[in-house]
């Protein structure tokens, strides 16, 4: 029986995964290349990073970016895009599989191991680039993701006080 049972799930895990909307991971995958841009002085870099808003149109998901642009936002380039959406994939895939845990980053850490990365910046910062991206990343998700994780809580803590309350009335 736990066999049969280990066999249905292992056949189901794939339609468990939840997905992020890819307008919202190109918008991130701007501020991601802004904090980068930010540390590294080198143009070619910053080439490598982003992209014109004109150069950007043709992307589909830039729309979201565009409609809140008031001139201030950075559109990434298509490598930088399609890094944060890998590591956005993982992301959401792990958790989706797993609860957070104490071990939860070193175990997502190992996930994002075996992904292959287009290149980021220029031959000479490549490696350093690409570190930045994925520590920014990783860390401003888990922040995120922590903080939606402590809402719930809360807000599950606040349900149990009302109920009890009813209760006791």
């Amino acid at each position: 029986m736990t066999q049969r049972m280990s066999l249905l799930s292992s056949d189901h895990q794939s339609y468990t995964e939840k997905k992020s909307n890819s307008a919202l991971i190109y918008y991130v995958a701007g501020y991601v290349a802004r904090k980068i841009i930010s540390t590294n002085s080198c143009p070619q870099c910053a080439g490598c990073l982003c992209v014109s808003k004109a150069e950007a149109s043709a992307d589909a998901a830039s729309y979201f970016t565009t409609h809140f642009d008031n001139g201030g936002l950075l559109y990434p380039s298509q490598n930088l895009s399609t890094a944060v959406k890998a590591m956005e994939d993982t992301f959401t895939g792990f958790f989706s599989r797993n609860k957070l845990h104490e071990a939860s980053l070193v175990e997502f850490s190992s996930q994002l191991q075996t992904l292959s990365f287009p290149q980021l910046g220029c031959p000479q910062h490549e490696k350093a680039a690409l570190a930045s991206v994925v520590k920014f990343y990783v860390l401003l998700r888990f922040r995120f993701f922590i903080k939606g994780v402590n809402k719930e809580r809360e807000a599950r803590r606040e349900r149990q006080k009302l109920l009890k309350l009813r209760r006791c009335h």
